[in-house]
C-alpha cells in the first residue's frame, strides 16, 4: 500500500537517523530505529513490508563492518582471520540480500530498498544485479548522488566508457565535492590529454614518491605517449 504523507515524512527522517547513526558508530540507537521502524503500524513497518527494508538494511551495515575488518587482516598479513572473515562477510551479505529482496517485492517503489539491494549485491561481485538494482533506484530517486556514483562504478567495472562518462557527470551534478568524483574527473581528463596528466602526476611523484597508485597511473600515461623507456 501507498504510504501516506505522514509515514512518507516519519520513513525520510528514520532513514536519515539510520545515516546519522551509522557515521557515528552509534549501533544501539541504530538498532532501536530499525525497531521502531518494523513495528510501525502495528507491524506494517514504515517500509510497508513489515520492516524488511530496515532489517536488511541493518544486515548490509553489519556485512560491510565484517568486510572492513577482513580489508585490515589482510593488511596485517592475517590470512587466516581474513579467510574467516571473508566467508562471513559473505554469508552476512547473502542475509542481507535476502531481506532486501522479499521487502522490494512487497514494497517495489522504495528506491532506498533497490539502493541497499544493489549495494548488496556489488559487495558479492553480482555486477548484473547491482546494475539492474542501481537503475531502478535512479528512476525512484534521480536526485540522489550516491546512486549515480554507484551507477558510475558498476559501469567502470563493467568496461562500459559510455554509461560511465554518463553517470559519472551526473554523480559531479549531484555531488560535486565527493572525492572519488573529482578524481576519476581528472583521470578521464588525464586519458584524452595525457602529456598533461603526466606533468601532474611527475609532480605528484616528487611529493609522494611512494604513492604506488600514482606511479602506476603514470606508467599508463607513459604508455599512452608511447614513451616505454619511461614507463
Amino acid at each position: 500500500a501507498a504510504l501516506g504523507a505522514g509515514e512518507r515524512s516519519a520513513r525520510m527522517l528514520v532513514e536519515r537517523l539510520i545515516i546519522l547513526s551509522v557515521g557515528a558508530e552509534r549501533f544501539d540507537r541504530l538498532d532501536n530505529l530499525v525497531e521502531i521502524a518494523s513495528n510501525w503500524n502495528d507491524g506494517a513497518g514504515l517500509d510497508a513490508a513489515e520492516g524488511q527494508s530496515y532489517r536488511g538494511w541493518r544486515l548490509l551495515i553489519d556485512a560491510n563492518v565484517t568486510a572492513n575488518k577482513t580489508a585490515a587482516a589482510k593488511n596485517a598479513g592475517d590470512d587466516e582471520a581474513a579467510e574467516q572473515l571473508a566467508a562471513q562477510a559473505s554469508e552476512e551479505y547473502n542475509r542481507a540480500i535476502a531481506a532486501l529482496e522479499l521487502a522490494q517485492e512487497q514494497f517495489p517503489s522504495s528506491g532506498q530498498t533497490y539502493f541497499q539491494l544493489g549495494e548488496a549485491y556489488l559487495r558479492i561481485n553480482r555486477l548484473s544485479d547491482a546494475l539492474a538494482a542501481l537503475e531502478k533506484a535512479a528512476a525512484l530517486l534521480p536526485l540522489n548522488g550516491a546512486v549515480a556514483k554507484r551507477l558510475a562504478f558498476v559501469a567502470q567495472q563493467n568496461n562500459d566508457e559510455q554509461a560511465f562518462n554518463q553517470w559519472l557527470d551526473r554523480s559531479q551534478e549531484l555531488l560535486p565535492d565527493d572525492p572519488w568524483i573529482a578524481e576519476q574527473l581528472i583521470i578521464r581528463q588525464e586519458d584524452s590529454e595525457p602529456r598533461e596528466g603526466i606533468a601532474r602526476r611527475e609532480q605528484l611523484r616528487d611529493e609522494k614518491p611512494d604513492d604506488l597508485r600514482n606511479l602506476l597511473k603514470l606508467a599508463h600515461l607513459y604508455q599512452r605517449v608511447g614513451d616505454s623507456q619511461q614507463a
